[in-house]
């Protein structure tokens, strides 16, 4: 996980250069303050998920599911929208992260995932955690290697957005299959 935290940026600066790289970090950045601030909510809703059962998690999971990518999507939409606004007021340099930075607001959807490793943890689900720490950064690194050669900055996000999905899918199933 830590290396795929920073791999990206190493293959921009490596393969693409330093302006690249410059455009990339800018298009990033605001998309990964609201995925922090999102994260904050992990301790709270952490005690929430540890007095329920299993059983009682899966439920309503669907529907915490369904609420969460609702509120990400208005969230992500907004952001679409104010993004070329908070670019040509605070970065007029880097206008040409604009359409990056608001293709890559789209892997906020991996709030979800966080919901679904919390109620992991929630529960003491080690070997679900240890598989779910394992397999996503290897998924991850693979998509970013394929797509960075296919389509540079591009490929990187669309790589981080497609591992954002397969995450939801996979730590869902590892919950789904609890007993």
């Amino acid at each position: 996980g830590i290396i795929y935290s920073y791999i990206d940026k190493i293959l921009i600066f490596h393969y693409f250069g330093a302006i690249d790289f410059a455009i990339y970090s800018f298009a990033v950045n605001i998309p990964n303050q609201a995925r922090y601030i999102l994260r904050g909510l992990e301790p709270i809703i952490l005690p929430r998920f540890s007095k329920r059962s299993i059983n009682d998690i899966k439920i309503y999971l669907n529907k915490k599911i369904f609420m969460s990518f609702i509120l990400i999507l208005m969230i992500i939409i907004i952001y679409i929208l104010i993004a070329p606004f908070i670019y040509k007021l605070f970065f007029p340099e880097y206008i040409n992260s604009i359409f990056y930075s608001q293709v890559y607001s789209l892997s906020l959807i991996g709030f979800i995932p966080v919901i679904n490793t919390t109620i992991l943890q929630s529960q003491a689900a080690l070997k679900q955690i240890y598989i779910y720490s394992i397999m996503m950064p290897i998924i991850s690194l693979s998509f970013v290697f394929l797509f960075i050669n296919l389509y540079g900055i591009m490929g990187v996000i669309i790589a981080t957005i497609i591992n954002k999905f397969i995450g939801i899918v996979f730590s869902y199933v590892l919950i789904r299959k609890m007993t």
